[in-house]
Protein backbone atom coordinates (compact mmCIF):
# COMPACT_ATOMS: atom_id res chain seq x y z
CA UNK A 1 0.00 0.00 0.00
CA UNK A 2 0.79 3.50 -0.56
CA UNK A 3 2.26 5.72 2.84
CA UNK A 4 0.76 9.07 2.91
CA UNK A 5 2.11 12.26 4.69
CA UNK A 6 5.51 12.38 2.82
CA UNK A 7 6.68 8.99 3.07
CA UNK A 8 8.59 7.64 -0.17
CA UNK A 9 7.40 5.42 -2.08
CA UNK A 10 8.09 2.25 -4.17
CA UNK A 11 8.30 4.41 -7.04
CA UNK A 12 10.13 6.70 -5.93
CA UNK A 13 7.89 9.67 -5.78
CA UNK A 14 6.16 11.38 -3.33
CA UNK A 15 2.40 11.98 -2.51
CA UNK A 16 1.53 14.90 0.36
CA UNK A 17 -1.57 14.08 2.66
CA UNK A 18 -4.41 15.90 1.04
CA UNK A 19 -5.36 19.15 3.02
CA UNK A 20 -8.36 18.89 5.81
CA UNK A 21 -11.36 20.20 4.96
CA UNK A 22 -13.85 22.26 7.61
CA UNK A 23 -17.44 22.00 7.62
CA UNK A 24 -18.98 25.42 8.10
CA UNK A 25 -21.96 24.15 8.93
CA UNK A 26 -20.31 22.51 12.16
CA UNK A 27 -18.32 25.41 13.20
CA UNK A 28 -21.19 27.78 13.25
CA UNK A 29 -23.19 24.91 15.49
CA UNK A 30 -20.61 24.02 17.49
CA UNK A 31 -17.89 26.35 18.38
CA UNK A 32 -19.32 28.84 17.17
CA UNK A 33 -22.51 28.92 19.55
CA UNK A 34 -19.91 28.65 22.26
CA UNK A 35 -18.20 31.89 21.42
CA UNK A 36 -21.76 33.97 21.01
CA UNK A 37 -22.88 32.59 24.14
CA UNK A 38 -19.45 33.54 25.86
CA UNK A 39 -19.97 37.09 24.42
CA UNK A 40 -23.55 37.64 25.61
CA UNK A 41 -23.00 36.37 28.92
CA UNK A 42 -19.91 39.24 28.88
CA UNK A 43 -22.14 41.60 27.93
CA UNK A 44 -25.12 40.79 30.44
CA UNK A 45 -22.61 40.36 33.56
CA UNK A 46 -21.01 44.07 32.45
CA UNK A 47 -24.36 45.40 32.15
CA UNK A 48 -25.77 43.92 35.49
CA UNK A 49 -22.92 45.78 37.19
CA UNK A 50 -22.84 48.66 35.97
CA UNK A 51 -26.57 49.02 36.39
CA UNK A 52 -25.98 47.72 39.95
CA UNK A 53 -23.71 50.90 40.56
CA UNK A 54 -25.15 53.97 38.62
CA UNK A 55 -28.30 53.69 41.23
CA UNK A 56 -25.57 54.06 44.41
CA UNK A 57 -24.19 56.47 42.82
CA UNK A 58 -27.33 58.72 41.95
CA UNK A 59 -28.64 58.33 45.35
CA UNK A 60 -25.07 59.14 46.77
CA UNK A 61 -25.27 62.26 44.95
CA UNK A 62 -29.26 63.05 45.48
CA UNK A 63 -28.96 62.21 49.21
CA UNK A 64 -26.60 65.30 49.26
CA UNK A 65 -29.72 67.49 48.78
CA UNK A 66 -32.64 65.84 49.28
CA UNK A 67 -33.87 66.93 52.85
CA UNK A 68 -35.56 63.83 53.32
CA UNK A 69 -32.50 61.65 53.97
CA UNK A 70 -31.86 60.00 57.16
CA UNK A 71 -29.15 62.57 58.10
CA UNK A 72 -31.33 65.24 57.72
CA UNK A 73 -34.14 63.80 59.71
CA UNK A 74 -32.03 63.14 62.38
CA UNK A 75 -30.72 66.78 62.72
CA UNK A 76 -33.87 68.22 62.46
CA UNK A 77 -34.90 66.06 65.33
CA UNK A 78 -31.87 67.01 67.45
CA UNK A 79 -32.85 70.65 66.43
CA UNK A 80 -36.12 70.77 67.05
CA UNK A 81 -35.27 69.36 70.63
CA UNK A 82 -33.42 72.10 71.29
CA UNK A 83 -36.47 74.49 70.26
CA UNK A 84 -37.73 76.70 73.09
CA UNK A 85 -41.33 75.48 74.06
CA UNK A 86 -42.48 79.04 74.49
CA UNK A 87 -41.88 79.69 70.21
CA UNK A 88 -44.17 76.51 69.40
CA UNK A 89 -45.65 78.56 66.52
CA UNK A 90 -45.33 76.76 63.23
CA UNK A 91 -44.81 73.55 65.21
CA UNK A 92 -46.47 69.89 64.06
CA UNK A 93 -49.25 69.00 66.47
CA UNK A 94 -50.17 65.91 67.07
CA UNK A 95 -53.74 65.80 69.05
CA UNK A 96 -55.87 62.55 70.06
CA UNK A 97 -59.80 63.34 69.03
CA UNK A 98 -60.94 61.72 72.23
CA UNK A 99 -58.80 64.28 74.72
CA UNK A 100 -61.46 67.15 73.50
CA UNK A 101 -64.63 65.75 72.58
CA UNK A 102 -67.31 63.49 73.64
CA UNK A 103 -69.66 61.30 72.07
CA UNK A 104 -68.24 63.29 68.59
CA UNK A 105 -69.12 66.46 70.69
CA UNK A 106 -66.25 69.05 71.04
CA UNK A 107 -65.74 70.17 74.94
CA UNK A 108 -66.36 73.64 74.77
CA UNK A 109 -64.12 74.88 77.12
CA UNK A 110 -61.15 73.51 74.72
CA UNK A 111 -62.87 74.66 71.75
CA UNK A 112 -60.92 78.47 72.27
CA UNK A 113 -57.49 76.31 72.42
CA UNK A 114 -57.81 74.50 69.50
CA UNK A 115 -58.87 77.39 67.06
CA UNK A 116 -55.75 78.86 68.19
CA UNK A 117 -53.29 75.44 67.64
CA UNK A 118 -55.26 75.09 64.45
CA UNK A 119 -54.47 79.17 63.72
CA UNK A 120 -50.69 79.18 64.24
CA UNK A 121 -49.73 75.30 64.20
CA UNK A 122 -49.33 72.78 61.79
CA UNK A 123 -52.47 71.09 63.59
CA UNK A 124 -52.97 67.06 62.98
CA UNK A 125 -55.79 65.32 64.37
CA UNK A 126 -56.27 61.44 65.48
CA UNK A 127 -58.90 59.47 65.71
CA UNK A 128 -59.61 55.93 66.58
CA UNK A 129 -62.23 54.45 64.26
CA UNK A 130 -64.09 51.37 63.66
CA UNK A 131 -66.08 52.02 60.20
CA UNK A 132 -66.31 54.94 58.01
CA UNK A 133 -69.67 55.93 59.87
CA UNK A 134 -67.66 57.55 62.99
CA UNK A 135 -65.08 58.60 60.37
CA UNK A 136 -67.56 60.62 59.25
CA UNK A 137 -68.83 61.71 62.27
CA UNK A 138 -65.32 62.99 63.36
CA UNK A 139 -65.02 64.84 60.23
CA UNK A 140 -68.13 66.41 60.74
CA UNK A 141 -67.80 67.59 64.13
CA UNK A 142 -64.86 68.83 63.68
CA UNK A 143 -65.83 71.35 60.36
CA UNK A 144 -68.94 72.11 62.57
CA UNK A 145 -66.83 73.13 65.48
CA UNK A 146 -64.86 75.83 63.07
CA UNK A 147 -61.60 74.24 63.09
CA UNK A 148 -61.49 73.94 59.27
CA UNK A 149 -62.09 77.47 58.86
CA UNK A 150 -59.79 78.31 61.09
CA UNK A 151 -56.80 76.38 59.44
CA UNK A 152 -56.70 72.78 60.19
CA UNK A 153 -56.96 71.44 56.67
CA UNK A 154 -59.18 68.10 56.23
CA UNK A 155 -56.02 65.89 55.05
CA UNK A 156 -54.74 66.33 58.43
CA UNK A 157 -57.49 64.17 60.16
CA UNK A 158 -56.26 61.27 60.52
CA UNK A 159 -57.45 57.70 61.34
CA UNK A 160 -56.51 54.28 62.75
CA UNK A 161 -58.08 51.18 64.01
CA UNK A 162 -56.51 50.53 66.74
CA UNK A 163 -54.58 51.61 69.27
CA UNK A 164 -51.29 50.16 68.38
CA UNK A 165 -51.82 51.75 64.61
CA UNK A 166 -51.98 55.30 66.29
CA UNK A 167 -48.95 54.93 67.93
CA UNK A 168 -47.59 53.85 64.91
CA UNK A 169 -48.66 56.54 63.06
CA UNK A 170 -47.49 59.26 65.85
CA UNK A 171 -43.91 57.27 65.30
CA UNK A 172 -44.13 58.07 61.70
CA UNK A 173 -45.14 61.94 61.77
CA UNK A 174 -43.09 62.70 64.70
CA UNK A 175 -44.65 65.31 65.89
CA UNK A 176 -43.19 68.45 67.79
CA UNK A 177 -45.84 68.46 70.62
CA UNK A 178 -48.10 65.61 71.10
CA UNK A 179 -51.33 65.65 73.20
CA UNK A 180 -52.95 62.33 74.51
CA UNK A 181 -54.61 60.81 77.22
CA UNK A 182 -53.70 57.54 76.77
CA UNK A 183 -51.03 56.06 79.40
CA UNK A 184 -49.86 53.65 76.79
CA UNK A 185 -49.48 55.26 73.74
CA UNK A 186 -47.77 58.46 75.57
CA UNK A 187 -45.56 55.56 77.43
CA UNK A 188 -44.39 54.27 73.61
CA UNK A 189 -44.00 57.67 71.51
CA UNK A 190 -42.07 59.94 74.66
CA UNK A 191 -39.37 58.20 74.18
CA UNK A 192 -38.86 59.17 70.26
CA UNK A 193 -40.91 62.96 70.75
CA UNK A 194 -39.66 66.24 72.19
CA UNK A 195 -42.89 67.52 73.86
CA UNK A 196 -45.86 65.15 75.33
CA UNK A 197 -48.32 66.22 77.11
CA UNK A 198 -50.75 63.99 79.19
CA UNK A 199 -54.03 65.14 79.90
CA UNK A 200 -56.04 63.91 82.61
CA UNK A 201 -59.31 64.98 83.70
CA UNK A 202 -58.85 63.76 86.98
CA UNK A 203 -56.85 66.83 88.16
CA UNK A 204 -58.85 70.19 89.19
CA UNK A 205 -58.92 72.92 86.15
CA UNK A 206 -59.28 76.43 86.50
CA UNK A 207 -62.57 77.58 84.48
CA UNK A 208 -61.07 80.20 81.43
CA UNK A 209 -57.31 79.48 82.13
CA UNK A 210 -56.81 79.71 78.29
CA UNK A 211 -56.63 83.27 76.89
CA UNK A 212 -55.89 83.57 73.49
CA UNK A 213 -53.88 86.29 72.56
CA UNK A 214 -54.14 86.79 69.45
CA UNK A 215 -56.63 85.57 66.63
CA UNK A 216 -54.28 83.48 64.50
CA UNK A 217 -51.38 85.93 64.10
CA UNK A 218 -47.93 85.25 63.98
CA UNK A 219 -45.97 85.38 67.02
CA UNK A 220 -43.64 88.75 66.15
CA UNK A 221 -46.73 90.55 65.86
CA UNK A 222 -48.42 89.90 69.13
CA UNK A 223 -44.94 90.07 71.10
CA UNK A 224 -45.00 93.67 69.33
CA UNK A 225 -48.81 93.97 70.75
CA UNK A 226 -48.40 92.97 74.28
CA UNK A 227 -46.96 95.92 76.56
CA UNK A 228 -47.91 94.86 79.84
CA UNK A 229 -46.88 91.60 81.87
CA UNK A 230 -49.83 89.64 82.91
CA UNK A 231 -50.01 87.38 86.52
CA UNK A 232 -49.35 83.53 85.71
CA UNK A 233 -52.30 81.58 85.70
CA UNK A 234 -53.03 78.46 88.06
CA UNK A 235 -52.91 76.19 85.18
CA UNK A 236 -52.50 72.58 87.90
CA UNK A 237 -49.70 71.10 85.39
CA UNK A 238 -46.43 68.93 86.80
CA UNK A 239 -43.75 67.14 85.40
CA UNK A 240 -44.67 63.32 85.06
CA UNK A 241 -42.27 61.42 87.64
CA UNK A 242 -40.80 59.19 85.04
CA UNK A 243 -41.10 60.49 81.97
CA UNK A 244 -39.03 63.98 81.91
CA UNK A 245 -40.54 65.18 79.00
CA UNK A 246 -44.09 64.61 79.79
CA UNK A 247 -46.50 67.49 81.24
CA UNK A 248 -49.39 66.16 82.95
CA UNK A 249 -52.14 68.72 82.76
CA UNK A 250 -55.94 68.91 83.48
CA UNK A 251 -56.88 70.35 80.13
CA UNK A 252 -55.04 71.18 76.25
CA UNK A 253 -55.75 75.05 77.66
CA UNK A 254 -54.17 74.26 80.94
CA UNK A 255 -51.47 72.94 78.79
CA UNK A 256 -50.79 75.19 76.18
CA UNK A 257 -50.85 77.80 78.84
CA UNK A 258 -48.50 76.57 80.84
CA UNK A 259 -46.07 76.53 77.69
CA UNK A 260 -47.01 80.22 77.12
CA UNK A 261 -46.18 81.24 80.38
CA UNK A 262 -42.71 79.63 80.72
CA UNK A 263 -41.09 82.91 79.96
CA UNK A 264 -42.48 84.69 83.03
Amino acid sequence: ERQKVGLRLDSGRTEKMPKKTYNQDSWMSADGAVGIFALLAFLVVGWVLYAGRRPQQQGRRAGARRPGNAADRGANKQAEKKKDPNSYYGWKVLVDFKVFSNEYVLMPSELDVLKHLAGVCDLYIIAQVENDTQQELVCSCLESAGLVATGLQPHKMLFCSTEKGKQAMGRQLLPAIYIDSDADSIGYLHKHLAYVAQIDRSLPAPPGVFEQSTSSTPKESTEANSTEAKPPVVTNTHVHNDMRNVLVAPSISAYITAIKQQKS
